[in-house]
């Protein structure tokens, strides 16, 4: 069993791993043993700090202060949450206390000399900085704080300029890294005070400008960027990725095809016999179907360069009820070249930060406001392989959000359907059971879009049944919406998992077609290759998915993981729904 020291070891390591979850539930197991545990309290508070809760920072630092009166790391830690909140007066006295305590700490001359810099106090900021370096020398965060502020005084030399303004767009990189975008921001700025020309400041200013939710300014540092460095493929990108967040497609397709254009210009592609003369590490280490999926992507961007005809970019949803094969066709779709894979943003097994309140959350125009910058930011992410211009949301979990998620990001819609009997056996595999209770938690949900099985849902999250019955259910209701769906959209696809599996060659290509993308020759030998019958019929293990299957097998596999007993009460539970997307033949 670990110690205490080798948990908060642990609990650092995910901390500065950017692992905010695992780092908050071992600080959290940590406390339990030992309350006050002042380091454990302080890596808790930073944790905080990063998540946004200020309050819950503050409270967490002084109750290491009220056990801990001289706590460097107490007062140390409420000097920098105050300054970040603009609190300066406060964060100068806070600095001023650990260095009565600890008066060799050089961090602390930095980050006091920085406070009263924001205070336009200047000639005290430089004192503070040339002590810390007196302390420590090649202190590089320093360093450059003091020429900074002899930049603004006026007394920098102009031949160190562009050495500062490199070492400040470095430190910017550093800081967004870390998740401080505020101080990155300040870092990119001034790098551009010094070097007005340094075309990369300009650019990862837009991109930080752009999670801050300030496009126009973003898209203005792509444009001076592009207008220093008329070559520069990577900002047209990023101006295309903006204007795409502003739903301006037909100027995203121009940016686009303009980055690529520029980043393409010198790739050459290998003739189909050729061998390749050198080894790349990479690549060797590739499987067969992830080089070919590689090779089709950089060979369908050539071809897509090639056409005239305009870049279509709308963003993609991929819903359907859980366990009806949506990983497994979006990563078909995926080896497209220029689609970005999205994986279940509305998981909060995968996103626990996310603003989202329940698995299967209800998003209507009433409440959208809440969930909208999240989403925006999952489909248009600041930074992405440059190739990767659209992108494809893959969330059964959204499914009762498709609406909303249509409306409000112009998505193109696919749902996913699932024979129940195949549907019962996956969840059976894996144990899935239904938590029902995420649904009770939603009242609108219930009163609106499934009201017809309210009760039902209601006495299943009060008692407990068993899997066979969980799934009877949940079935039935996922797929009634999905029925109203497709009476209510006749321009969203509707797909069985049953009819991919069976013909995927034939039936991926009017997926493709729907989406308007490229159904070339080698994405159909990539969809073979995953298909054939010479792979698996079933995921093995405890494995969720299995995407290189035997497609076609795995349509019965059901009737030998599933009892006969089992079979028939499923089908008998589920017919009032299935009669809509099943026939007698699919039993």
């Amino acid at each position: 069993m670990a110690t205490f020291t080798e948990v908060l070891q642990l609990a650092v390591q995910q901390h500065r791993a950017n692992n905010l979850l695992q780092a908050e539930q071992l600080y959290r197991q940590l406390l339990e043993h030992q309350p006050t545990h002042p380091d454990v309290l302080h890596g808790l508070s930073t944790l905080s700090q990063q998540k946004g809760e200020y309050q819950q920072a503050e409270k967490l630092l002084n109750l290491i202060l009220s056990v801990h009166p001289k706590s460097v790391k107490g007062w140390f830690g409420l000097g920098n949450l105050w300054q970040v909140q603009g609190k300066l007066p406060e964060a100068i006295q806070a600095y001023q206390q650990v260095l009565s305590l600890e008066p060799q700490l050089v961090a602390a001359y930095n980050n006091l000399g920085y406070t009263l810099q924001l205070q336009d106090k200047w000639s005290e900021a430089i004192a503070c900085y040339e002590k810390a370096l007196e302390l420590e020398p090649n202190r590089t965060e320093t360093d450059v704080n003091l020429a900074n502020a002899l930049h603004t005084q006026g007394k920098l030399p102009p031949e160190k300029q562009v050495h500062y303004a490199a070492i400040n767009n470095d430190l910017g990189v550093t800081q967004k890294k870390a998740g401080d975008l505020k101080t990155a921001i300040a870092y990119y700025r001034q790098a551009i005070a010094l070097q007005p020309d340094l075309g990369i400041a300009h650019y990862n200013l837009g991109i930080a400008l752009q999670e801050q939710g300030n496009l126009e300014a973003a898209i203005a540092c792509c444009q001076q960027s592009i207008e220093l460095n008329p070559n520069y493929g990577e900002a047209y990108i990023h101006l295309g990725r903006i204007y795409q967040q502003q739903n301006k497609l037909k100027e995203a397709a121009s940016a686009y095809r303009q980055g690529l254009n520029l980043i393409y210009a010198t790739g050459v592609e290998v003739d189909e016999g050729s061998e390749a003369t050198g080894e790349d590490d990479k690549t060797l280490q590739l499987s067969q179907e992830e080089v070919m999926v590689e090779e089709h992507k950089f060979r369908g961007i050539l071809s897509m360069l090639a056409s005239e005809e305009e870049l279509y970019i709308k963003p993609i949803l991929l819903t359907g009820a859980h366990r009806s094969g949506s990983t497994w066709a979006g990563k078909m779709l995926a080896s497209n070249s220029i689609i970005n894979y999205i994986h279940e943003p509305f998981n909060l097994d995968f996103h626990p930060y996310a603003p989202l309140k329940q698995q299967f959350q209800y998003i209507t125009v009433e409440d959208g406001k809440l969930y909208k910058d999240y989403i925006r930011g999952i489909l248009y992410p600041s930074q992405v392989n440059s190739s990767m211009i659209r992108p494809l949301m893959k969330d059964p979990l959204a499914l009762l959000s498709a609406e909303w998620l249509q409306e409000t990001f112009d998505m193109q819609v696919i749902v996913m359907i699932r024979h129940p009997a195949a549907f019962t056996a996956s969840c059976k595999r894996m144990n899935w059971e239904f938590g029902f209770e995420h649904i009770v938690a939603q009242p609108r949900l219930l009163d609106r879009l499934l009201r017809d099985f309210k009760d039902d849902i209601i006495q299943f999250a009060k008692e407990k049944y068993d899997l066979i019955d969980q799934c009877i259910l949940s079935w039935r209701f996922l797929h009634a919406v999905i029925l109203k769906y497709r009476e209510c959209h006749p321009n969203w696809l509707f797909v069985r998992h049953e009819d991919l599996s069976r013909y995927p060659l034939t039936a991926f290509g009017p997926i493709f077609e729907y989406l308007k993308l490229p159904y070339t020759q080698k994405q159909q030998e990539l969809i073979q290759l995953y298909c054939n019958e010479n792979n698996p019929t079933q995921a093995k293990g405890g494995n969720i998915h299995q995407l290189k299957r035997n497609s076609t097998a795995n349509i019965w596999s059901w009737k030998k993981l599933l009892t006969e007993d089992e079979q028939t009460r499923i089908r008998q539970g589920t017919i009032d729904i299935a009669q809509h997307f099943y026939g007698q033949e699919d039993w």
